[in-house]
């Protein structure tokens, strides 16, 4: 396995993060460019609204309520545009018992029937049809909380036709959407190519488990910024859903990191997990007795959620810390590793802080204007996936360079040195894969004539120049051939595919003609013989070699007398 210098795996490392970081915020920045303007059909109503039934209120942004608390805001409508189409009013909730009327007339009722049976009251998105003379008239939103923490943020709150209200609720979560898509389809990717591939059971359930993750917080994503509610328009499904796929987090932080091989299981994590699990068990118990509902245990999955990522956080630290003290040189396997866990301590670091800032409002507190949700997970998850298209990166570079040393390393085992072409054992390989396939072909035995002599008369180096240079001309005849080998000596094997004579044949001429026309100072004369599979009683690749052996040997007698009949008369 290839070893690079740690600084340079470091600077290619930040490198590339800083392209997909930079690719990231271009199309960020750049996407508004092609929205549409729909500011002529719709009014965003986050600041109008006002606490009491008249609009001499205060004004109210966000407000948290206790239990059967019932809460009542107005806007008035005389700002309002004129809508061509249905006129439409978007609100959002947190566990409540929605009533929207104009003036004295009720226009829209939600969860009534679950707030009065003690039934979960989940987050919703409510597209309220409004009546044609609106205009000029208040409208009064009464909510009632389900639960202790039932929230309302009249951010995102707006007015117009129903059309417009679905593309701009499109537009203000375009980068949500794109994102959500990207992490969906990556980490499908990544799970469908390691299925396909089966390289190695270790590498394949690391990445596994890092799609399994993105695949995770894509759903995350969409269900926290309220698309997967606009576009399923199922409630009850969106609220479990945001939940399941927030506890999946640690588990799935923490099955990436043991996967990765340099993170192995400890007691805390293992209690942890354990924990985790027995909190969503009796969630799910209590829930589905209607003794509890999951939204009024928020505070308890977001505080376990949390603590677990916290300390998986340190645990990852203080082993990494330990293992790769005193390590100068790393694998390319290494460095994908080392990426993969600086995106997790990226990503557990902004889902703490996303947490504190979902749960505990502190965004408002802070900058009472704000509007931040998704924010730190994004970039978490952003910088997490880039991280992964890193490691990735290395796990390719490290498999052709493990081919590449696999290559030379298998050359070294199977290549004559001195010919280039097959050595025995190669041969052996491709005759017993052929035997056990019983592949129809035809054997050749061939021996290169003279090779004694020049050895005995010019030196064995000049025998050496002559194997080389014939092994040359029979990798060009044969190139296209199943084997070209030599078996030792000036023994040399080749078999070709099917039982072609004739095509046989041409080959052999073709050698003839390439050995007399070379120019090298070579006269080059050899003896063969051939051999068909279907000339034996049962398929037998050894049998078969060992009759083209034999009528090699007939062909190199006959070779012999002439040589011996041209000396006699050279003589006389």
């Amino acid at each position: 396995m290839e070893m690079i210098n740690r600084k340079r795996g470091l600077l290619i490392t930040i490198f590339v993060m800083i392209l997909v970081f930079l690719t990231t915020v271009a199309l960020y920045i750049l996407s508004p460019v092609f929205d549409k303007d729909y500011s002529a059909q719709m009014y965003d109503l986050s600041n109008s609204w006002h606490i009491g039934e008249d609009v001499s209120g205060p004004p109210v942004r966000f407000y948290t309520m206790k239990q059967d608390e019932v809460f009542t805001m107005t806007t008035n409508t005389h700002f309002l545009p004129q809508s061509e189409n249905a006129a439409t009013l978007l609100l959002v909730t947190d566990s409540c018992m929605v009533q929207v009327y104009c003036y004295d007339t009720l226009l829209y009722t939600a969860c009534k029937k679950e707030y009065e049976e003690g039934l979960l009251v989940p987050n919703m998105t409510h597209l309220i049809s409004v009546p044609i003379d609106y205009q000029g008239q208040p409208l009064t939103v009464v909510l009632t909380a389900a639960r202790n923490g039932a929230k309302i943020d009249t951010t995102g709150f707006c007015f117009g036709d129903i059309e417009s209200i679905a593309r701009s609720f499109t537009q203000r979560r375009g980068f949500a959407i794109l994102f959500a898509c990207f992490l969906i389809g990556f980490g499908s990717i990544m799970i469908l190519l390691q299925l396909l591939i089966k390289r190695s059971l270790s590498e394949s359930t690391s990445y596994i488990f890092q799609g399994l993750l993105l695949l995770n917080l894509g759903f995350f994503v969409s269900q926290y910024n309220h698309l997967s509610h606009f576009m399923l328009r199922d409630d009850i499904f969106n609220t479990y859903f945001l939940y399941i796929h927030l506890i999946l987090i640690p588990y799935l932080l923490y099955s990436v990191m043991v996967a990765n091989q340099n993170l192995t299981k400890s007691k805390v994590n293992n209690t942890l997990l354990a924990l985790d699990i027995t909190v969503a068990v009796i969630v799910s118990i209590l829930n589905s007795t209607g003794a509890i509902h999951i939204n009024e245990l928020t505070g308890i999955i977001c505080l376990f959620v949390g603590l677990h990522m916290l300390i998986t956080l340190i645990h990852l630290i203080i082993v990494n810390s330990r293992s790769k003290r005193n390590k100068k040189m790393f694998s390319y396997v290494d460095l994908g590793n080392q990426s993969v866990y600086f995106g997790l301590c990226v990503l557990i670091i902004s889902c703490i802080l996303e947490l504190a800032v979902w749960r505990f409002g502190i965004s408002r507190r802070v900058i009472p204007a704000s509007d931040v949700r998704g924010c730190f997970v994004m970039v978490g998850v952003l910088i997490m996936a880039a991280c992964i298209i890193i490691s990735y990166f290395y796990h390719c570079v490290a498999i052709q360079k493990d081919e590449a040393i696999s290559s030379a390393l298998k050359g070294l085992a199977y290549v004559d040195k001195l010919t280039e072409l097959s050595n025995r054992t190669y041969c052996a390989r491709v005759m017993e894969s052929l035997n056990k396939d019983k592949r129809p072909c035809i054997i050749i035995s061939l021996d290169l004539d003279g090779l004694k002599r020049i050895n005995d008369v010019e030196g064995h180096q000049k025998g050496d120049l002559y194997i080389t240079g014939f092994a040359r001309l029979m990798r060009e005849v044969f190139a296209d051939e199943l084997l070209v080998g030599r078996m030792g000596g000036d023994e040399f094997i080749i078999v070709l595919a099917g039982e072609d004579s004739i095509y046989c044949q041409s080959l052999m001429s073709a050698l003839d003609d390439a050995c007399r026309a070379n120019k090298d100072g070579f006269a080059y004369k050899y003896s063969y013989g051939t051999a068909k599979s279907s000339e034996l009683p049962e398929y037998n690749t050894h049998s078969q070699y060992m009759l083209a052996d034999q009528r090699m040997y007939v062909m190199k007698e006959q070779h012999h007398k002439i040589t011996a009949r041209g000396k006699e008369a050279a003589h006389e």
